[in-house]
C-alpha cells in the first residue's frame, strides 16, 4: 500500500492534537511549552497547520524539529555520580514536532492495524497492554505448568540502550514491511536525518553533535519505531516450537525481553534466537544484566547444578527472584514481598494525611504553604 495520496492537515485535526498535550512537561530547544499551544489560540492553530502541510507535501523535516536537548538524570543511590553508567539520559523534542507526531501517528495507525502490527503478543507500549498484562501473562503460564508439577524455565534479558541503540536504516526496512510506504515512509526517513543534539547539564549546553542511530526517547513516535524493530522476534521464537504452551497457544513475552520453556533445551534454542537476531539487526543485549529461574520442580529449583544457560557465549546468572515490569517474582510464585512494599507505601501516604494529603490530591492551601516553606527557601540557597 502507497501512502502517497494523502489527506490535508486541517486546523481541527492540530486543534485536537493540540488538546491531547499534556501540561507541565519539559520543553525542547525552542522553549515552546504545550500551554502555549493551548492557550495561542485560533492564530497559533493556524499557523502550525500550514507548517504541517508543508512538512507533508514537502516530505521534509524542519531542522528545528531534528534539535533534541539531552539532559542526563542521575540513578540515585549510592552509585558513583562520576561513572556515566550510573545516568539516565533523556532526550527532550520541541513541543512543536510532538504536535506533528501525534497527527502522523493518528494516519500511521489504521496501516498499522491493517498489517496487524504490533503482535499481540507484545505487551509494550500497545493500547490495553501495560507491565502489568505481562506480568499477569507470565505469572499465568508459569502457574499452569507447576498446577502440573512441570519444571518451566525462564531467561529475563536486559536490552541495552534499547531506543538509543535502534540502527535507523534496518528501521526503515522494516517499516516498509509493515506497510508503511510512499509518502508517509519519506517522511520518517527524513526526520531521522542530520538529527543533532546538546547535552543540558547544571544549566549550560554543551556543544551540539550529530545522532546517527537511535529512535530517541523525547518522541512521540518513539515507542511505536522501536515495536517496529523487535516485532518480528516474536513470530522467529514461536517458529521455534520451544516456548511454552497452553490450549496449543504458544505463550511468549518479548517485551523486555522475557522467554519462557519448558525445557532447558527449548530455552536454549530461543536464546540463540535472540542472540543471532540482535547481531543481525544491530540490537544489544547485556548478558551480565541478565538472568534466569527455574519454577517448579524441588530438585532442579534449589540445588547447585551447572544448567549452561548463556547468551553470546556468556553465562547468564542464575537467581531466585526478580522484578519483572515492575512486579517482583520469586521462584515460589510468593506475593508476600510485594504485599511487603505496598504495606510501606500506605504507610508513607497514611503519613501525609496530617499535612492536608488526601486520595484525590493536596489542598491549595497546603501546596502553598509546602512551596513557601520548602521550595522557595531551596531556590533562594543556590
Amino acid at each position: 500500500m502507497d501512502n502517497d495520496e494523502t489527506l490535508p492537515i486541517t486546523e481541527n485535526g492540530v486543534i485536537k492534537a493540540i488538546k491531547r498535550m499534556k501540561n507541565g512537561k519539559a520543553f525542547g530547544h525552542d522553549s515552546i511549552t504545550a500551554e502555549h499551544m493551548k492557550y495561542g489560540g485560533a492564530s497559533v492553530s493556524k499557523y502550525l497547520c500550514r507548517i504541517y502541510n508543508g512538512i507533508v507535501q514537502l516530505e521534509e523535516y524542519p531542522h528545528a524539529f531534528k534539535r533534541l536537548t539531552v539532559v542526563p538524570l542521575f540513578k540515585g543511590g549510592k552509585r558513583d555520580k562520576m561513572d556515566e553508567n550510573n545516568y539516565r539520559d533523556i532526550s527532550i523534542a520541541s513541543q512543536l514536532q510532538k504536535v506533528f507526531e501525534k497527527i502522523l501517528f493518528d494516519r500511521l495507525y489504521p496501516i498499522f492495524k491493517q498489517n496487524k502490527f504490533s503482535h499481540e503478543l507484545q505487551q509494550g507500549f500497545r493500547p490495553k497492554c501495560s507491565s502489568l498484562t505481562a506480568a499477569f501473562t507470565m505469572k499465568e503460564t508459569i502457574s499452569y505448568y507447576i498446577e502440573y508439577n512441570s519444571c518451566i524455565y525462564a531467561a529475563y534479558l536486559d536490552n541495552e540502550k534499547d531506543f538509543n541503540g535502534v540502527w535507523i536504516t534496518g528501521l526503515l526496512y522494516k517499516l516498509f514491511n509493515i506497510g508503511v510506504r510512499g509518502r508517509y515512509w519519506r517522511i520518517i526517513k527524513s526526520s531521522y536525518q542530520d538529527i543533532v543534539s546538546s547535552v543540558f547539564f547544571n544549566g549550560v549546553y554543551s556543544e551540539s553533535y550529530q545522532i546517527k542511530q537511535g529512535v530517541g526517547q523525547g518522541r512521540t513516535l518513539s515507542s511505536w519505531m522501536f515495536l517496529a524493530m523487535i516485532n518480528d522476534l516474536i513470530p522467529e521464537l514461536i517458529s521455534l516450537g520451544k516456548g511454552s504452551v497452553i490450549n496449543d497457544s504458544h505463550i511468549l513475552i518479548a517485551d523486555d525481553t522475557s522467554l519462557i520453556s519448558p525445557t532447558l533445551s527449548g530455552l536454549r534454542a530461543m536464546l540463540d534466537t535472540v542472540s543471532e537476531y540482535a547481531s543481525k539487526w544491530r540490537l544489544k543485549y547485556n548478558a551480565s544484566k541478565s538472568c534466569f529461574m527455574i519454577f517448579g520442580g524441588k530438585k532442579h529449583r534449589y540445588g547447585n547444578k551447572n544448567f549452561n544457560i548463556s547468551l553470546n557465549g556468556t553465562a547468564l546468572e542464575r537467581v531466585f527472584n526478580v522484578k519483572y515490569a515492575g512486579i517482583d517474582i520469586d521462584c515460589n510464585l510468593r506475593i508476600r514481598n510485594a504485599v511487603s512494599r505496598c504495606k510501606k507505601s500506605l504507610t508513607v501516604v497514611n503519613s501525609l494525611a496530617p499535612v492536608g494529603f488526601t486520595s484525590s490530591g493536596m489542598s491549595p492551601s497546603h501546596a502553598i504553604k509546602i512551596w513557601e516553606k520548602v521550595v522557595i527557601p531551596m531556590e533562594k540557597s543556590f
